[in-house]
Protein backbone atom coordinates (compact mmCIF):
# COMPACT_ATOMS: atom_id res chain seq x y z
CA UNK A 1 0.00 0.00 0.00
CA UNK A 2 1.05 3.59 -0.62
CA UNK A 3 0.50 6.46 1.80
CA UNK A 4 1.28 10.16 1.96
CA UNK A 5 3.87 10.36 4.71
CA UNK A 6 5.39 13.20 6.72
CA UNK A 7 8.35 13.37 9.08
CA UNK A 8 9.37 16.51 10.97
CA UNK A 9 13.00 16.83 12.02
CA UNK A 10 14.91 19.70 13.62
CA UNK A 11 18.63 19.42 13.01
CA UNK A 12 20.87 20.18 15.98
CA UNK A 13 23.00 23.24 16.42
CA UNK A 14 26.69 22.90 17.15
CA UNK A 15 29.49 25.06 18.51
CA UNK A 16 33.07 24.65 17.38
CA UNK A 17 36.31 25.95 18.82
CA UNK A 18 39.56 25.38 16.97
CA UNK A 19 43.08 26.74 17.10
CA UNK A 20 46.08 26.64 14.78
CA UNK A 21 49.57 27.25 16.06
CA UNK A 22 52.71 27.72 13.95
CA UNK A 23 55.43 25.87 15.85
CA UNK A 24 58.13 26.98 13.41
CA UNK A 25 58.45 27.56 9.65
CA UNK A 26 57.74 23.89 8.85
CA UNK A 27 55.40 22.60 11.58
CA UNK A 28 51.80 23.61 12.39
CA UNK A 29 49.61 22.17 15.12
CA UNK A 30 45.80 22.05 14.92
CA UNK A 31 43.33 21.28 17.73
CA UNK A 32 39.60 21.58 18.02
CA UNK A 33 36.45 20.57 19.86
CA UNK A 34 32.83 20.53 18.68
CA UNK A 35 29.70 20.31 20.84
CA UNK A 36 26.48 19.17 19.12
CA UNK A 37 23.02 19.44 20.69
CA UNK A 38 21.69 16.01 19.65
CA UNK A 39 19.40 15.94 22.70
CA UNK A 40 16.80 17.60 20.45
CA UNK A 41 16.20 14.20 18.83
CA UNK A 42 13.86 12.48 21.30
CA UNK A 43 12.08 10.34 18.73
CA UNK A 44 11.46 9.73 15.05
CA UNK A 45 7.72 9.89 14.31
CA UNK A 46 6.34 9.11 10.87
CA UNK A 47 2.74 10.11 10.10
CA UNK A 48 1.04 8.06 7.35
CA UNK A 49 -2.09 9.67 5.87
CA UNK A 50 -5.08 7.63 4.67
CA UNK A 51 -4.39 4.35 6.49
CA UNK A 52 -7.60 2.32 6.61
CA UNK A 53 -8.41 -1.38 6.82
CA UNK A 54 -9.15 -1.39 3.09
CA UNK A 55 -5.97 0.59 2.22
CA UNK A 56 -3.42 -1.88 3.56
CA UNK A 57 -3.91 -1.46 7.29
CA UNK A 58 -6.23 -4.47 7.57
CA UNK A 59 -4.95 -5.88 10.87
CA UNK A 60 -3.93 -2.74 12.71
CA UNK A 61 -4.54 0.58 10.92
CA UNK A 62 -3.61 2.60 14.03
CA UNK A 63 -0.24 0.79 14.32
CA UNK A 64 0.91 2.05 10.93
CA UNK A 65 -0.81 5.44 10.75
CA UNK A 66 1.71 6.76 13.33
CA UNK A 67 5.05 5.02 13.64
CA UNK A 68 7.21 6.27 16.49
CA UNK A 69 10.75 5.21 17.33
CA UNK A 70 12.22 6.49 20.60
CA UNK A 71 15.75 7.89 20.17
CA UNK A 72 16.52 9.88 23.34
CA UNK A 73 19.85 11.03 21.96
CA UNK A 74 22.25 13.01 24.11
CA UNK A 75 24.53 15.95 23.38
CA UNK A 76 27.99 15.01 22.14
CA UNK A 77 31.56 16.24 22.00
CA UNK A 78 34.09 15.62 19.24
CA UNK A 79 37.80 16.31 19.70
CA UNK A 80 40.49 16.54 17.05
CA UNK A 81 44.21 17.12 16.90
CA UNK A 82 46.44 17.31 13.86
CA UNK A 83 49.69 18.52 12.48
CA UNK A 84 51.20 19.51 9.16
CA UNK A 85 54.78 19.58 8.00
CA UNK A 86 55.88 21.83 5.14
CA UNK A 87 58.44 19.55 3.49
CA UNK A 88 59.44 22.15 0.89
CA UNK A 89 57.77 24.89 -1.17
CA UNK A 90 55.76 22.36 -3.19
CA UNK A 91 54.84 19.70 -0.59
CA UNK A 92 52.99 19.70 2.73
CA UNK A 93 52.28 16.51 4.71
CA UNK A 94 49.34 16.25 7.15
CA UNK A 95 48.01 13.85 9.78
CA UNK A 96 45.25 13.97 12.36
CA UNK A 97 43.32 12.05 14.98
CA UNK A 98 39.70 12.61 16.00
CA UNK A 99 37.41 11.20 18.69
CA UNK A 100 33.67 11.58 18.15
CA UNK A 101 30.99 10.55 20.66
CA UNK A 102 27.89 8.80 19.40
CA UNK A 103 24.60 10.48 20.34
CA UNK A 104 22.78 7.14 20.64
CA UNK A 105 22.21 5.27 23.87
CA UNK A 106 22.26 1.56 24.71
CA UNK A 107 18.51 1.41 25.42
CA UNK A 108 17.13 3.05 22.27
CA UNK A 109 19.85 2.21 19.73
CA UNK A 110 18.34 0.59 16.63
CA UNK A 111 19.54 -1.07 13.42
CA UNK A 112 18.48 2.14 11.64
CA UNK A 113 21.38 4.07 13.27
CA UNK A 114 23.63 1.50 15.01
CA UNK A 115 26.50 3.88 15.75
CA UNK A 116 29.00 3.85 18.58
CA UNK A 117 31.78 6.22 19.56
CA UNK A 118 34.17 6.80 16.65
CA UNK A 119 37.92 7.19 16.29
CA UNK A 120 39.18 8.60 12.99
CA UNK A 121 42.78 8.65 11.79
CA UNK A 122 43.74 10.70 8.72
CA UNK A 123 46.82 11.31 6.60
CA UNK A 124 47.22 13.51 3.59
CA UNK A 125 49.45 15.62 1.42
CA UNK A 126 49.25 18.80 -0.58
CA UNK A 127 51.25 19.48 -3.73
CA UNK A 128 51.63 22.95 -5.22
CA UNK A 129 53.30 22.69 -8.62
CA UNK A 130 52.75 26.45 -9.09
CA UNK A 131 51.85 29.35 -6.80
CA UNK A 132 48.29 29.28 -8.20
CA UNK A 133 47.51 25.54 -8.02
CA UNK A 134 47.35 23.10 -5.08
CA UNK A 135 46.27 19.48 -5.29
CA UNK A 136 45.35 17.76 -2.01
CA UNK A 137 44.91 14.06 -1.33
CA UNK A 138 43.78 12.42 1.92
CA UNK A 139 42.96 9.06 3.42
CA UNK A 140 40.91 8.50 6.59
CA UNK A 141 40.13 5.36 8.53
CA UNK A 142 37.08 5.40 10.82
CA UNK A 143 36.57 2.75 13.51
CA UNK A 144 33.48 2.58 15.71
CA UNK A 145 33.20 0.81 19.01
CA UNK A 146 31.27 -2.47 18.97
CA UNK A 147 27.61 -1.90 19.92
CA UNK A 148 24.67 -4.20 20.61
CA UNK A 149 21.04 -3.69 19.63
CA UNK A 150 18.30 -5.50 21.55
CA UNK A 151 14.92 -4.04 20.81
CA UNK A 152 11.33 -4.63 19.76
CA UNK A 153 8.86 -2.53 17.78
CA UNK A 154 5.15 -1.63 18.03
CA UNK A 155 4.18 -4.71 16.03
CA UNK A 156 5.80 -7.06 18.56
CA UNK A 157 8.80 -7.90 16.38
CA UNK A 158 12.09 -8.17 18.23
CA UNK A 159 15.68 -8.21 17.08
CA UNK A 160 19.10 -8.65 18.56
CA UNK A 161 22.33 -7.79 16.76
CA UNK A 162 25.90 -6.69 17.26
CA UNK A 163 27.49 -4.02 15.04
CA UNK A 164 31.13 -3.22 14.50
CA UNK A 165 31.38 -0.48 11.88
CA UNK A 166 34.44 0.86 10.10
CA UNK A 167 35.03 2.90 6.98
CA UNK A 168 37.79 3.98 4.64
CA UNK A 169 37.61 7.41 3.06
CA UNK A 170 39.63 8.84 0.21
CA UNK A 171 39.60 12.45 -0.93
CA UNK A 172 41.13 14.50 -3.72
CA UNK A 173 40.77 18.22 -4.12
CA UNK A 174 42.21 20.99 -6.27
CA UNK A 175 42.48 24.69 -5.54
CA UNK A 176 43.23 27.23 -8.23
CA UNK A 177 43.94 30.83 -7.17
CA UNK A 178 43.34 33.63 -9.66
Amino acid sequence: ARYDTSLDFTSPESADLSVTQDLNDAWKLYAGATWTRWSRLKDITVQNEGVTASAGGLLAPSAISTIKEEQNWHDTWAYAIGTSYQLNKQWVLRTGLSFDQSPTNNTNRSPRIPTGDRTIFSIGAGWSPTDDLTIDVAYSYLKEEKVKVNNSNQLGQSYSAEYENSANGFGVGATYRF
